[in-house]
């Protein structure tokens, strides 16, 4: 049973919520980045680009990265500590893994920790995530 909504899945309605949600959070960001700044340990790059998440009902062994639910989000920054998600889903644990688009032979995934959660607008989240570990599968 799927609970979460593949990004290639969204309707044409989810699509232009996406597009607000990001205008949303880009004008946050940019207000966050003036006050924050100096408190921020890695700097934050704009990165638009699809990130696979796993959802695993467990989450102490590698192997368990393709025993849960694999969904396509779309990801919104990125710095060395972690990565901003946007979903039009409720993520309701905090242990999932992060599969980032490196040029590598091997799949390279991220354990990582869901350490915020905001709703934009009404149909549409953003997390905070931030790496653990690095995976290679």
């Amino acid at each position: 049973m799927k609970r979460f909504t593949d990004y290639y899945q969204y309707s044409t309605q989810q699509k232009h919520l996406l597009s607000k949600a990001l205008n949303i959070l880009g004008l946050v960001e940019e207000r966050a980045k003036r006050i924050y700044a100096d408190q921020r340990v890695h700097k934050r790059i704009d990165y638009r680009g699809l990130i696979v998440v796993s959802i695993p009902e467990g989450f102490s062994k590698a192997i368990e990265i393709y025993s849960g639910e694999m969904v396509t989000v779309l990801g919104r920054s990125l710095s060395q500590s972690g990565i901003s998600l946007v979903s039009p889903d409720v993520i309701p644990q905090e242990e999932i893994f992060i599969k980032l688009p490196l040029n590598s032979p091997v799949h390279t995934w991220f354990s990582s920790k869901i350490v915020r959660r905001r709703k934009v607008l009404d149909n549409f989240w953003e997390y905070g995530v931030q790496f653990l570990a690095r995976v290679d599968v």
